[in-house]
């Protein structure tokens, strides 16, 4: 069996799992703004999969997290906390 990668997936798995990770260390937007440097307006618009995340975006919210790039944490879809989990990904 051969998995296709969606790249919609990805993006919208890593936006879900920011800001699951914003709240889970009880952070306002704004608080994450002045942690990171990152406007409010652009968390927000990351949070809402309206920007795409670079390579130098995902790199200062990792060191906001303490975690490298290649930890799977921005890309977990299950989580202890109750919330829902992201829909498995599309197979081909």
């Amino acid at each position: 069996m051969s998995y296709k990668i969606d790249e919609n997936y990805i993006r919208n798995l890593v936006c879900r799992n920011i800001k699951r990770l914003r709240e889970l260390n009880k952070l306002s937007q704004l608080d994450l703004s002045a942690k990171t440097g990152l406007s409010h307006n652009f968390i927000n618009d990351i949070e809402n999969c309206k920007k795409n995340i670079s390579a130098s975006l995902s790199d200062i919210l990792c060191k906001w997290q303490n975690i490298t790039r290649t930890e799977p944490v921005l890309f977990r879809t299950q989580w202890r906390t109750g919330l829902t989990p992201a829909p498995n990904p599309v197979s081909a």
